[in-house]
């Protein structure tokens, strides 16, 4: 008996469905490129990685290009996770042609973009698989915010790490910032407050503090050059007793 017009009608659209249902759910958790490289992406293979979201890439037509995974933020050098991070990048990438789309430059002259391997958007699959945060700064596709917190959720790479070693990249970075800038501040004070000039020698004309003297040492050259005026109260010849004479009181 042939199957009547309305129940083949009935089976295409039942896979057409399930078909359009499986590409839904794949669009949703993993994002996909085209697949070949479209008029105007760069295509090459990666040379070198450097970290989990930076890579040199080696193309036919541009040479050597730097580039800077788009969207995403991998654990900086000296952070906890960060060379694993650069291992999944280099796994995820493998020697296969890589494509990346995009055309802006960042302050580094990098090209940033979305690195695809095939029909695999590796900037999402870092961030799916624990590799990097969605870079909020830069961020204009939300849904790289829902895969990161599946993967914290999962515990999936980094998220594994205990709770305080876990640090976003852009707060380690200001934390780096502000503490270069405090070492900075501090050698310029201390530098204002030395009594020497600039070639060397003492300055006399300074007239420093006890609080000011790193040493007894210190406190006594300055007083066999300079003589005692703010740092020998009483003039026995004593430089800052407290540092000089410990055992006082």
């Amino acid at each position: 008996m042939k199957p009547s017009k309305l129940l083949i009608r009935h089976a295409f659209a039942a896979v057409f469905i399930m078909t359009t249902c499986a590409c839904e759910r794949q669009s949703k958790t993993a994002p996909v490129g085209g697949g070949a490289c479209a008029l105007g992406d760069l295509e090459g293979v990666a040379s070198r990685v450097l970290d989990g979201d930076t890579i040199k890439l080696r193309s036919a037509s541009q040479g050597e290009v730097l580039v800077r995974l788009d969207q995403i933020d991998a654990p900086e050098n000296r952070q906890p996770w960060s060379n694993r991070s650069k291992q999944m990048l280099t796994r995820l990438l493998g020697r296969e042609m890589l494509c990346v789309t995009g055309h802006d430059r960042d302050r580094y002259g990098r090209l940033v973009g979305e690195i695809h391997v095939g029909r695999t958007n590796i900037n999402y699959e870092m961030v799916r698989q624990g590799g990097a945060w969605a870079y909020r700064q830069y961020l204009r596709d939300s849904s790289l915010i829902a895969l990161e917190q599946e993967a914290r959720a999962s515990k999936a790479g980094l998220w594994s790490m205990p709770e305080e070693e876990i640090t976003a990249p852009w707060e380690f970075r200001k934390a780096r910032r502000e503490a270069s800038a405090a070492k900075a501040a501090s050698s310029a004070l201390a530098a204002d407050l030395s009594p020497q000039s600039s070639s060397g020698a003492l300055s006399c004309e300074a007239k420093p503090k006890c609080r000011q003297m790193t040493s007894c040492n210190e406190a006594m050259n300055w007083l066999r050059q300079c003589g005692g005026e703010g740092i020998d109260g009483d003039r026995d010849g004593i430089p800052c007793e407290r540092m000089c004479s410990p055992r006082l009181p």
